[in-house]
């Protein structure tokens, strides 16, 4: 196998050595790493065909005269073309397969909480690849009897369809072997020269998130009183399980009982129980965290007592993760949507990786029509980041100076695209004055994407974290990290679900939330603009009765559906309001737009492993002065400066399942006719899902003067236009306790 690095210039699909070189149907492009990086299977059979298609390049680009202009132009043939879009080649080798020393490997294993096993990524095809000029197959199953030989414990995990990982085997060991570094370095060596493997991975330790709780306990009396006759919305706590006290016995709608033992510490569940029921009663002061109260169902899934981890799990996070998906299919018959699982793994996201750990809690999402809410993570008291400024200028330098550099990043599995990750900000009664807390840690995503998606108050990193929940003994007490941000996000999804008259898809719930949610004061400047949206995504979401409620100087249209062809375009006309155009067609106002969506993806292809994308733009119909035609005009999106993939990667969220947009119009055009047009695109050899690809586009038009009418204007224009609309219709059994 090769890695086939490119240029930069040829990262685009258009560009890729794939018609000429390296030809689909004779050479299998069976994996990705780095962006811009192909592996492909060089073998006996067809690497004269790969020489040969390269010795036909021609050593000088041709020229050919352009016939209109008369000038010499160069016209390379596509070998050349091809040969020039290359950066290097080279064999896929140990360095490639195995991140980890067999000293370290070794060590780390003795916790018993891991369930002593490694990883074994294989190199595999899609589904449709040609199986023709490969010997893809054969190496696996000379994989899987070597493993038979060597008499090892095994399981094979294979996953396609639209969450594909590719073939994984987990190999476990026995006490006996696991004590032997002899056995380890005998077993990485001779299994990791094996053509078959791709990776080897160490397995993960899951872990309750760092969270810090002070013991300095409030005198103050609070009761989270149920009121009579109020269908509360209902949230998913994984965690260490909830005490018994009397404000939150009432709000436990019930649980799995899963964890028994007299020794398991429930504080830290019993702080994210607080803030879920009565996390504006607590913390009266703080504006952000005025949210209805929901009730909770407690997934009492994680052990505090170090033994008791490997009673309950014996292989490691592989089990928690089957126990989870049995225990939220139970919760889901209780009315439960949205959990929130504050734990993490101690493993940071990778850039070039897409982790197995997070593809199956997307598997887990997929199966039960949920959404997961996870924390950031918190970096340890050595990796903390001094306190963000409160001038750009400091905020950078503060950044540039910080000695840990790429060991903030974010913890698996949160870089899952299912899901909804939340950096912490530090806490504050003055909304302008809300900053990331030194703690957070930080994105990007693989590749290049938005994580964290949002972020929400965390509690500061002082003696008096400035946010307080519950102890097990009923106590108010402060505390801070990531763990304690979450909930407020997941609290404010469960509302939203619960106050939609119908259904309402994931896509639409992620959507409402992202679309919404505002970046920080402090953050918003333009030399921030890149750095901040590592700490706290696409911002903090206001509550949920803010998100479905609006004047009438502002509409939302929510658009709803499933592509299910590669030539699709949707397209969305609509007629801008009356009071923001002006007698000659120019148009203004403040719009937002918001796609998201849930993308065919493969983990085989590392930063690539997104294999479909969808966009959305605004277009405007531009009417020629001299002929009167009509052509349409895309508007262009200020974050993105070039039209290079790089870029568009970058800046424009190419490949991202979840893209914001932002324009302020101050009198655009000559025309009042619109349209919202969303379209998509395959990597090579990817084939359209069959099922279609489900998405959510969010559009907003807002009088920043306020003064206009325009809900009533879009909405009567629409009507008259003969579209078939259906205002979001709110449950009225819901209100805000503050």
């Amino acid at each position: 196998f090769a890695h086939v690095s490119l240029q930069p210039a040829a990262w685009a699909k258009s560009h890729r050595p794939i018609k000429s070189i390296f030809k689909s149907a004779v050479v299998p492009y069976v994996a990705g790493d780095d962006i811009g990086e192909m592996i492909v299977e060089i073998n006996a059979n067809n690497i004269d065909t790969v020489i040969k298609a390269i010795e036909n390049a021609e050593n000088e680009t041709r020229e050919k005269r352009n016939k209109k202009t008369g000038e010499l132009e160069c016209s390379p043939s596509r070998s050349r073309s091809e040969v020039g879009a290359i950066g290097s080649i080279r064999e896929h080798d140990e360095s490639d397969k195995r991140k980890f020393s067999i000293e370290s490997a070794f060590n780390w294993l003795k916790n018993p909480d891991c369930g002593k096993c490694y990883f074994f990524e294989l190199f595999s095809l899609g589904e449709k690849q040609d199986f023709t000029h490969t010997k893809v197959e054969q190496l696996q199953s000379d994989f899987e009897s070597s493993l038979k030989l060597l008499s090892l414990d095994y399981k094979k995990y294979t996953k396609q369809g639209k969450n594909n990982r590719g073939i994984f085997y987990v190999v476990f060991l026995s006490n006996q072997l696991n004590d032997s570094l002899s056995f380890h370095k005998n077993l990485l060596q001779a299994l990791g020269q094996h053509d078959a493997v791709k990776k080897i991975y160490l397995p993960p330790l899951v872990t309750v998130s760092q969270d810090i709780i002070f013991g300095n306990q409030l005198s103050d009396k609070i009761e989270l009183e149920i009121e009579p006759d109020v269908d509360y919305p209902i949230v998913g706590i994984v965690d260490t399980g909830v005490s018994s006290i009397a404000n939150l016995d009432d709000w436990r709608v019930a649980g799995s009982d899963f964890i028994m033992s007299k020794e398991q510490d429930r504080s830290h569940g019993t702080f994210i129980a607080g803030l879920i029921a009565g996390g504006s009663v607590i913390n009266p002061n703080i504006e952000m965290l005025n949210e209805t109260p929901c009730k909770f169902y407690d997934l009492d899934l994680y052990p505090t007592n170090k033994s008791n981890f490997s009673e309950n799990y014996p292989r490691g996070f592989i089990d928690f993760l089957r126990q989870l998906d049995a225990e939220v299919q139970e919760a889901k018959n209780h009315g439960v949507r949205i959990f929130n699982m504050s734990l993490s793994l101690l493993t940071p996201v990778e850039d070039d990786s897409y982790s197995f750990y997070a593809s199956m809690i997307d598997d887990i999402s997929e199966a039960h029509d949920v959404i997961f809410v996870l924390p950031a993570g918190n970096l340890t008291q050595q990796l903390l980041r001094d306190s963000w400024p409160d001038t750009h200028t400091e905020a950078l330098g503060m950044l540039a100076k910080y000695r840990y550099q790429g060991k903030d990043k974010l913890l698996q599995p949160c870089e899952s695209i299912r899901s909804i990750s939340v950096g912490a900000l530090d806490s504050t009664d003055n909304i302008k004055k809300l900053k990331p807390s030194q703690y957070t840690r930080r994105g990007p995503g693989p590749s290049l994407g938005v994580k964290p998606d949002v972020c929400h108050i965390g509690g500061s990193m002082n003696q008096d974290t400035g946010l307080y929940s519950l102890s097990p003994s009923g106590k108010i007490i402060s505390g801070c990290g990531t763990s304690y941000a979450a909930p407020l996000v997941a609290k404010t999804l469960a509302v939203l679900d619960k106050q939609i008259a119908g259904y309402v898809s994931r896509e639409v719930l992620y959507g409402m939330l992202i679309h919404h949610a505002q970046i920080p004061h402090l953050l918003k400047k333009k030399e921030l603009r890149e750095v901040s949206r590592d700490f706290v995504g696409f911002g903090l979401p206001p509550a949920a009765n803010d998100i479905v409620l609006y004047d009438d100087s502002t509409i939302t249209i929510v658009l709803t559906g499933k592509l299910t062809h590669p030539y699709d375009e949707l397209s969305f006309d609509f007629t801008w309001p009356k009071s923001l155009t002006d007698d000659e067609g120019k148009c203004r106002g403040n719009v937002s737009m918001t796609l998201v969506y849930s993308p065919y993806c493969d983990t085989r292809f590392g930063h690539e492993f997104i294999r479909l994308n969808l966009d959305a733009c605004l277009r405007q119909a531009q009417i020629s002065e001299t002929t009167d035609n009509v052509t349409y005009k895309g508007i262009p999106k200020d974050s993105v400066k070039s039209s290079y993939e790089e870029e568009l990667i970058k800046n424009g969220l190419k490949w991202w399942p979840t893209k914001k947009f932002n324009w302020n119009l101050k009198g655009k055009g000559n025309s009042s006719a619109w349209k919202i047009v969303v379209e998509s695109l395959l990597r090579g050899d990817v084939s359209f899902p069959a099922d279609g690809v489900p998405f959510s586009v969010l559009f907003t038009i807002t009088d920043p003067k306020k003064g206009g009418f325009v809900f009533n204007e879009v909405r009567t224009s629409l009507l008259s236009s003969g579209v078939n609309i259906s205002d979001i219709r709110t449950s009225n059994v819901l209100r805000n306790r503050g």
